[in-house]
């Protein structure tokens, strides 16, 4: 069995022979919403050459981690050896979206295509943080979105909230936090013709992601923005949004910048209008068909994941605190587990719940595998979430 999941800045895949874990890689980004058509191959066909890379890492590490199978030689051994995919895509909430990824996946000969399984990578996080099918899943790093699961996964904007893109949506994102830096950056050089505040880590910062030798004023900045715009070849958006550190990491300093900690503040409160307008829609007509009878809006969990969680203490604290003010009291969890963990579990059983052995073993697993934590399969965050939420309710 193959997991897979795609994202703006990386992409993992783990496979599986029952509950245990043969092999896992990882590599760039596979999301597809963002990967230009070029004039030699089209969109499909790139993300299809991103999968094609990432699965034959994992081709790799299955024949240096197993001894228990025959090895596989190459790609198309793998895929003759799998008899089921679950894949976990930004974006898979309409019929289109879904179609996009079959013509991806229809290129590659999977032994048993009807056992390909797309599912939507906000979704796959509700199974993997909370091995439970019925809560609001927040997905918040480059880009940003959140799904109503209630017991199975659903394609539609009705249960699949923004998540439309970096220039559309995706409120609350690294993507945003960062545009939002380079928008107040040059609002402070028409108004004030001075060195901005953050303007030395932004530059440095800028110049790790992409060397410029224009790189030492705001025009310079401008520049090196323009330029990676016009790169063709790579995602901006993801190299973009590299640069969400600089605010974060000068909001949570000792000596914390207040335009940084504004920033965040910001960011973090468009998310929760996210995650208040998810449970307005709880409470309309329209959704009462698909509602549990014993449903309690203050017992639908929340689980949050993404780098704008794990990175930032001041977006956190905002996030929970935000909560409380509107009322809205539902049991909160930070999900160590990404997308391809919720799609390795739909894989091993249809059972998800807190209680199946399976997946407890499976997770033990994972949490002992020798790479898992190096290539973010786990994520440790660095604060105590129970400790922020105590003195937030205090």
């Amino acid at each position: 069995m193959l997991a897979i999941s795609g994202g703006h800045t990386r992409s993992q895949a783990i496979a599986l022979t029952g509950q245990h874990i043969m092999g896992t890689a990882t590599s760039p980004g596979l999301n597809d919403h963002v990967i230009p058509d070029l004039p030699t191959a089209p969109s499909d066909q790139i993300l299809a050459t991103k999968l094609r890379l990432l699965l034959s890492k994992l081709v790799e590490s299955i024949n240096y981690n197993s001894d228990t199978i025959k090895q596989i030689g190459n790609l198309n051994e793998l895929c003759d050896s799998t008899r089921k995919v679950v894949i976990a895509m930004p974006g898979v909430s309409t019929i289109y979206d879904e179609a996009r990824i079959k013509s991806t996946l229809s290129q590659f000969r999977f032994a048993s295509p009807e056992e390909i399984t797309i599912i939507d990578d906000t979704w796959a996080v509700l199974i993997a943080g909370l091995r439970n099918c019925r809560g609001l899943s927040v997905i918040a790093g480059t880009g940003a979105s959140a799904y109503i699961g209630l017991d199975r996964f659903r394609i539609g904007k009705k249960f699949k909230l923004d998540g439309f893109g970096s220039l559309l949506g995706d409120w609350g994102s690294g993507f945003r936090l960062v545009t939002r830096l380079l928008e107040e950056a040059g609002r402070h050089n028409d108004r004030d013709q001075e060195d901005f505040p953050l303007g030395q880590e932004l530059l440095k910062k800028a110049s790790e992601i992409r060397a410029s030798a224009l790189l030492d004023s705001f025009i310079g900045l401008q520049n090196w923005f323009d330029d990676l715009v016009r790169d063709t070849q790579a995602d901006w958006r993801t190299s973009l949004a590299n640069l969400a550190s600089v605010v974060t990491e000068a909001a949570d300093a000792s000596t914390p910048c207040e335009l940084a900690k504004d920033l965040v503040v910001e960011s973090a409160n468009q998310l929760l209008d996210t995650i208040e307008i998810a449970f307005s829609r709880l409470k309309s007509p329209s959704m009462s068909e698909f509602l549990p009878d014993d449903f309690d809006p203050n017992q639908f969990p929340i689980v949050f994941k993404g780098g704008q969680m794990e990175h930032s203490h001041i977006y956190c604290k905002a996030l929970i605190e935000g909560l409380v003010q509107r009322g809205i009291k539902s049991p909160l969890y930070f999900s160590e587990f990404g997308p391809v963990v919720g799609s390795a579990m739909l894989a091993m059983t249809d059972r998800i719940s807190p209680e199946n052995a399976d997946l407890i073993r499976f997770l033990d697993e994972l949490r002992q595998w020798p790479t898992a934590k190096n290539d973010r399969f786990i994520v440790e965050y660095p604060y105590d979430q129970k400790e922020i939420m105590n003195k937030t309710a205090t």
